[in-house]
């Protein structure tokens, strides 16, 4: 019988427990609701199940303001490499950084394989406490980024702006990243440590009504002129005549550089409405960021300016300029503008990828040639994942109804496997039913390839079925599916969506309601009713934009009348269309499905390509829509 240390206070309690039972659901369920005297009593109940280091893991994250350095030691050492030690070694460092035990938690720090940006704060703090400044560059780097800072080290930047070691021209640089951010704590934060502190007010005003604060805002104090960019910004989200109004009267009293940003700031919600005044601001507002940049090169595209594309794609850092997308475009640019020869074989390189840009420079080169060869594990490779602990636990805390457990487990276990090890976790992930775990490790493979397991086909009788009932193209439904949830019956989404389809509840009503049948809640959780409920609603959506895929596929992420809004007053190329959605996540979203259809298209020997699914999209129309 083994010992189990758990520390409460000061005091390292040794524990020998008679083995029983216990419920891994029960001790979930006790940690989740505070009944932590209930969990102790099944932490201390060994019974060498594969599930029970989360248990012991729970009750030791419930004590750990408590527990003793070697409590957690004792745990680490005993599941070294295994997701749980991970999680209790990260939880650890925010604890030790609450005692300021700084050279435990740099020692914790280093043991992480995947540190968050909290335990790198946290890092980052504990070399501060301990004045190793050597160590510090990589904060100094990230304090320049157009990211947001982690809240666990914005003690520590506080202390090197109050020291000086951040220099206040760089500080003020940091209040305008945070503000184009829309941080408005952040930014304040640093105002106040640099004695410029911002009324509240003020900054309510700039939220609430911005046009009335530029009217009257004192730019003679630079956190007002700061102030106003941030207002500024805020007014052409919602009004871009206005927005230019504004920023023309008070252009002559900002500085060069402020100005310059200010320009850059309202070319960028031009771009992102489609204006056709968003190249010229862009041009007044040199040198851009890499975000501004990159809406410049789209609001080209939108434009048809071939040459700016292939300029701005230029001005990217180099390894922006090397990003599918962009290198696409790029060849796209150089076979309008008189360079076929670097055009086709920019394109050429891009089509060995099976991604969507790699899809779309196969439509535009024509038919190639192309290994279609499938690695398919053996009896022997699925017999040795079956055996792997970490497998075995995935599979067991998914039967258990932890699915997040589950999930984070079966990830965490595929980080070291060989390409063959990848695809026959696949294979065992599929056949236990388990198909959006199934993908993913399929995914991960980097040489070699499974499509059939990559783009499983579940419940293909109710699929086809519904998409042959109503004329919808199945491997498009699938393809949707695919990325909406990846096959997981019961998935939701933050925001209330629902099943393989992933329904929004109103959206699941209101069909129903149009087909006349009895609906409840939970029967958006049934294939056969998700199916039938979602499939109706793209058929509907499909109808109501032309007949159009593209924009069907948009307003099935976005809603219809987003997608109607992004077209233009003439037709547009698709694959621009797609290039310009101005929301990142329906962009991306649109790409994956259409590439996903193209691989089920193929699979199915339907015959379809990218041109047909993409093609044209018509000018706008203003023709009623129905429906959520």
């Amino acid at each position: 019988m083994r010992r189990y240390a758990a520390g409460i206070g000061s005091l390292l309690i040794w524990l020998t427990v008679q083995v029983h039972a216990w419920d891994v659901i029960d001790a979930h369920e006790a940690y989740k609701h505070g009944h932590f005297a209930e969990l102790g009593r099944m932490a201390q109940a060994k019974n060498h199940d594969l599930l029970e280091s989360y248990v012991q893991y729970w009750w030791l994250l419930s004590q750990l303001t408590t527990t003793t350095p070697d409590a957690v030691d004792i745990f680490l050492q005993e599941h070294s490499g295994t997701l749980v030690a991970e999680h209790l070694r990260a939880a650890w460092v925010r604890e030790l950084a609450r005692r300021q035990d700084w050279n435990r938690l740099l020692d914790q720090f280093k043991l992480l394989v995947g540190p968050s940006d909290d335990s790198l704060g946290f890092a980052w703090r504990a070399y501060w406490a301990l004045h190793n400044l050597d160590a510090l560059q990589a904060a100094q780097d990230r304090w320049m980024a157009p990211r947001p800072l982690p809240d666990s080290c914005l003690p520590m930047f506080q202390g090197m702006v109050t020291a000086g070691l951040i220099p206040e021209e760089n500080v003020w640089k940091r209040v305008r990243i945070d503000f184009d951010l829309r941080d408005t704590e952040d930014a304040r934060l640093w105002l106040t440590t640099l004695d410029h502190p911002l009324n509240g007010k003020d900054l309510q005003l700039a939220h609430q009504n911005p046009g009335l604060l530029l009217k009257n805002v004192d730019l003679s104090h630079r956190q007002q002129r700061e102030l106003s960019l941030y207002a500024l910004d805020q007014l052409a989200r919602h009004d871009l005549n206005q927005a230019q109004d504004a920023l023309t009267t008070l252009s002559d009293r900002l500085p060069s550089g402020a100005q310059a940003h200010a320009w850059q700031q309202l070319a960028l919600q031009a771009a992102l409405q489609h204006d056709p005044r968003a190249l010229a601001w862009f041009a007044r507002a040199e040198p851009l960021t890499p975000l501004a940049r990159s809406w410049e090169i789209r609001a080209a595209l939108r434009s048809g300016d071939w040459h700016n594309v292939a300029v701005a794609i230029h001005a990217l850092p180099t390894a922006d300029q090397q990003k599918p997308a962009w290198q696409y475009w790029l060849g796209r640019s150089e076979l309008q503008t008189g360079h076929p020869q670097q055009g086709h074989h920019r394109l050429a390189q891009l089509a060995l990828n099976d991604d969507y840009y790699g899809l779309l420079a196969r439509d535009e080169l024509g038919p190639m040639l192309l290994s279609a060869h499938d690695y398919v594990p053996d009896k022997t490779m699925l017999a040795q994942i079956n055996q792997l602990a970490g497998i075995r636990r995935a599979l067991a805390l998914r039967d258990a109804g932890l699915r997040a457990e589950a999930v984070q487990e079966w990830d965490w276990n595929m980080r070291s496997l060989s390409d063959q090890e990848l695809l026959a976790a696949a294979e065992v992930a599929n056949r236990a039913g388990w198909f959006d775990r199934a993908i993913y490790s399929a995914e991960q493979a980097r040489t070699l390839n499974n499509i059939s397991l990559r783009y499983l086909t579940p419940y293909r009788d109710v699929l086809e079925g519904y998409a042959h009932d109503l004329n919808l193209d199945p491997a498009w439904v699938y393809g949707l599916i695919r990325q909406e949830s990846r096959f997981t019956v019961v998935a939701h989404s933050g925001v209330g969506a629902s099943g393989l389809m992933q329904l929004m509840p109103d959206t699941a009503q209101w069909v129903a309601n149009r087909l006349g049948i009895r609906y409840h809640s939970t029967a958006v959780n049934e294939v056969g009713t998700n199916v039938r409920l979602g499939t109706y609603y793209l058929r509907h959506i499909l109808d109501a934009l032309n007949g159009n895929p593209i924009l069907a596929t948009a307003a099935y992420n976005a809603g219809p009348r987003r997608a109607r809004a992004w077209q233009d007053s003439r037709p547009m190329e698709a694959a621009v269309y797609v290039e310009t959605i101005p929301f990142s996540e329906t962009r991306d979203y649109v790409k994956k499905v259409m590439t996903n259809a193209e691989h089920y298209a193929l699979a199915f020997e339907s015959g379809h390509s990218m041109v047909l699914h993409l093609g044209t999209i018509p000018a706008h129309t203003d023709l009623p829509l129905i429906g959520p």
